[in-house]
């Protein structure tokens, strides 16, 4: 057995020389699968490099635990491991069994996919926990008074259930949404119809959005059919369906500094952990985040989620009126104003307004759109819903 360090322990990874390879005896035009127990001719194995890329991440994983292929990673990076280790084997038998098994899949694409080759335990509706509570982000206020349906507890591993439930009287924009213990999320996947119309989150996804459902929830009174085809986990989540409501970005960015006009000022902020004196765009900075799922400094990596953010001040923005031009300080709601940095005074540390020093605040009014599950609002947020042009 070849002892391979990238690859790991497993496959044989021998050298076929040339002369090894195996004579053709198909008939010239025969269009017959080769048989178990052959291996691949030329032909289906270009097939195989080919089709392997047509499948999805969820199928791509499959076929990885299956055949117990040494390879992670996220889609881009599993595939690219996954060609090379079918270089590596051109001419091991296994590859005829993996060639059936993704045309066996390619030919049911259009049916939501769940792995057969794990067990399955039954997702259960339960009792809401307060120790469970979404991830903490951006634009959406939910209303933790207006559950539609759940919470439903998805079991470590692989679980799935089906249900029905009634839409209520006052039809209002509607969430699936995510809750993780303590807040914190960890990655699954999930795949689920509603009403027949399928939805997937795949485990690269490290920030998983709520999903808006709004436009596939049937009228008030007619039952909906929720059928949850799989949820992979390695620790309990629960799902459940919230009414929501949208804020624009325009009115986080108030509530983090105030009421400033983001067209002529630019807030200046960096994290309570970040060594370096000088700040970062929150604008730029916010747009960059929630677009890649990236909440990091863009100085120095520190982790730059929104708990984490202190404000620093703000400065012009290019080509504004000449009034603007001095460097204006921030005044956060109901905090005092903060003191301008002194650029020439390093050793003289600037007095700083922390925004949400802890990761658990305690309660605050409803009309905030930063609350916790304690308050009557949590933000979450969905990006798909982003609104730049209301800047």
């Amino acid at each position: 057995m070849y002892q391979n360090a990238q690859y790991g322990d497993g496959f044989d990874f021998q050298d076929y020389p040339e002369q090894q390879q195996p004579q053709n005896t198909e008939e010239e035009g025969s269009q017959q699968p080769p048989a178990s127990g052959s291996v691949l001719s030329q032909e289906d194995f270009d097939s195989l490099i080919k089709t392997v890329q047509l499948l999805r991440i969820s199928q791509l994983r499959y076929i990885v635990q299956k055949f117990a292929i040494p390879a992670s990673g996220n889609k881009t990076k599993l595939l690219g491991l996954v060609i090379q280790i079918f270089h590596n084997l051109r001419y091991d038998p296994v590859l005829v069994q993996i060639y059936q098994e993704i045309n066996n899949l390619l030919a049911q694409q259009d049916a939501p996919f769940s792995s057969p080759s794990l067990t399955s335990s039954s997702i259960e509706l339960s009792q809401p926990n307060p120790e469970y509570i979404p991830s903490f982000n951006l634009c959406i206020i939910i209303n933790f008074e207006a559950s539609v349906f759940g919470p439903l507890l998805a079991k470590p591993g692989r679980s799935a259930n089906k249900f029905r439930f009634t839409t209520p009287p006052a039809v209002r924009p509607t969430i699936v949404t995510f809750l993780f213990y303590n807040g914190n999320p960890q990655p699954f996947s999930i795949q689920f119809e509603l009403n027949g119309i399928p939805f997937e989150i795949s485990k690269d996804d490290s920030q998983p959005a709520p999903i808006d459902v709004t436009a596939v929830l049937s009228q008030p009174g007619i039952e909906n059919v929720l059928d949850i085809k799989a949820v992979n986990c390695a620790v309990p989540i629960m799902i459940q369906l919230f009414q929501y409501e949208y804020v624009g970005l325009r009115a986080c960015i108030h509530q983090i500094c105030g009421n400033i006009d983001i067209s002529k000022e630019q807030p200046m902020v960096k994290t309570n952990t970040c060594a370096h004196h000088n700040g970062f765009s929150l604008v730029q900075y916010l747009s960059s985040a929630l677009s890649t799922g990236h909440w990091f400094c863009p100085v120095c990596g520190a982790d730059a989620s929104l708990q984490n953010l202190i404000v620093l001040q703000s400065v012009p923005v290019p080509n504004s009126p000449p009034q603007q031009q001095a460097s204006q300080q921030l005044t956060p709601p109901q905090q005092q104003p903060v003191q301008q940095a002194n650029q020439q005074q390093a050793p003289v540390q600037p007095q700083m307004q922390q925004v949400m020093m802890s990761p658990q605040p305690p309660a605050i009014p409803s009309e905030s759109i930063f609350g916790i599950q304690t308050g009557d609002f949590f933000q979450a947020s969905l990006i798909d819903q982003m609104d730049w042009d209301s800047f």
